[in-house]
């Protein structure tokens, strides 16, 4: 691959929620769905794939690999139903969550052909992406776009995401996003652009108005500078004081003047319905967790030895119950069987290890606010879903564990060759 294709796929991924944001547009103001999206993200796909045919055997092969161990469970569920056009979503979906994988792995590989203009180009996808989700939020607030919520009769509508369709794929777009922006506000010169930036993104929560974005808000103003101590990231520090101590006085405040806040939103009124039908878990999941309890039961009446280690695939589960929960390890289990909660949890368990530890070296720019986003969004996909399966995601989530990931083993390589001189 020649650097010309290395800048194009860049653009592409910088362009990635720009075409979702043209998607939503004409789907929100027209009534029409081009699918644009889809089909933005299938060429992208296809070009990174072949890259990394080009350039490694070996995570081709184990790309492969792994989409045929996630297809067993859908292939039986194909040959007991003869349900082709089931099959083929299901093969979809097995490329949807294959697709952060599938970018990190190309990250991977065309960083260390091009490391310092894939840093250059990294960061102007992400500030170029931050903008568009800006738009977004500013589209919502003049009254453009998608609600987060709607009530049944459609009268009341909670929240804003702009012309993103899906409300929890924004709620993790804003998690990578914001802790991009915060991150690189602390590690500025001037402390004042984070104090600048804390509240708008505390704001901008709130607006979403969906659970994991008005949390992650809170947790990232005071998260973020602490993930940049490093080394002192778990030590006593003034910094902690400092942090802790107006962030209780800040908590305290936020109890007092929340039920008039909410009151004013309309999710006052959509928490107080949750706890009295459903209980605290009910506010936690938001239902879903009787839909996990009545999915769980009609699964095990229908499956088999099989099924009950592979899963039925998401076309499978629809004729028996739902086709998701929308809690992600569940999910993956019922779809794909136990190779789906493997590899939920080893690619989430990956991702995190290794930005904690390029967190505690003085190595990386990307590796404090990418282990506290890949916190959260593991979080995420317990109370929400929509992190695997996320096609906005994927491509930033996946892009900035690939330039964490060659930040750490150059660093590894380097004191290994050290070490061995000294």
């Amino acid at each position: 691959m020649n650097y010309a294709i290395f800048q194009f796929t860049f653009l592409l991924l910088g362009c990635s929620l720009a075409i979702d944001t043209l998607t939503g547009f004409f789907v929100s103001g027209l009534g029409i769905d081009l699918k644009l999206s889809a089909i933005f993200k299938f060429g992208l796909l296809i070009i990174m794939i072949f890259a990394l045919a080009c350039y490694s055997r070996k995570n081709i092969i184990i790309l492969f690999s792994l989409m045929l161990i996630l297809l067993i469970g859908p292939l039986f569920n194909l040959i007991n139903t003869y349900d082709v056009m089931g099959f083929l979503f299901d093969f979809s979906y097995v490329i949807k969550i294959l697709t952060p994988l599938i970018i990190f792995l190309f990250a991977v590989e065309i960083i260390k052909r091009w490391p310092d203009n894939a840093y250059k180009y990294g960061l102007k996808v992400f500030y170029f992406s931050f903008g568009v989700l800006l738009f977004n939020i500013a589209a919502g607030i003049l009254g453009f776009g998608f609600s987060s919520y709607n009530t049944k009769d459609g009268e009341v509508s909670i929240g804003i995401k702009g012309f993103f369709y899906a409300g929890n794929e924004v709620s993790g777009l804003f998690i990578l996003l914001f802790s991009f922006i915060l991150s690189a506000a602390w590690n500025s010169k001037r402390k004042i652009y984070y104090l600048i930036m804390a509240p708008i993104t505390v704001m901008c929560g709130i607006l979403i108005a969906t659970k994991a974005a008005m949390i992650a808000g809170l947790l990232l103003v005071v998260l973020i500078p602490l993930v940049n101590e490093r080394n002192k990231m778990f030590n006593l520090t003034w910094l902690k004081i400092s942090i802790f101590s107006p962030a209780l006085v800040g908590f305290m405040a936020i109890i007092y003047f929340a039920v008039p806040i909410l009151q004013a939103t309309g999710i006052w009124d959509r928490l107080v319905w949750f706890y009295e039908k459903k209980g605290v878990f009910g506010i936690i999941f938001s239902g879903r967790n009787e839909f996990a309890v009545a999915t769980l039961d009609s699964f095990y009446k229908h499956a088999g030895a099989v099924e009950s280690l592979f899963g039925i695939g998401l076309s499978g589960l629809a004729k028996i119950e739902r086709a998701t929960v929308e809690i992600e390890p569940i999910d993956m289990y019922f779809w794909f069987g136990i190779p789906g909660i493997v590899y939920l949890i080893a690619i989430f368990s990956a991702f995190i290890y290794m930005s904690y530890r390029a967190a505690l070296k003085k190595i990386s720019f990307w590796a404090p606010f990418a282990l506290v986003a890949n916190i959260l969004l593991f979080g995420l996909s317990f109370i929400a879903g929509h992190t695997l399966t996320s096609g906005m995601l994927a491509p930033l989530w996946g892009l900035l564990n690939g330039m964490v990931y060659v930040e750490y083993s150059r660093y590894m390589a380097k004191n290994k060759t050290v070490n061995a001189h000294a």
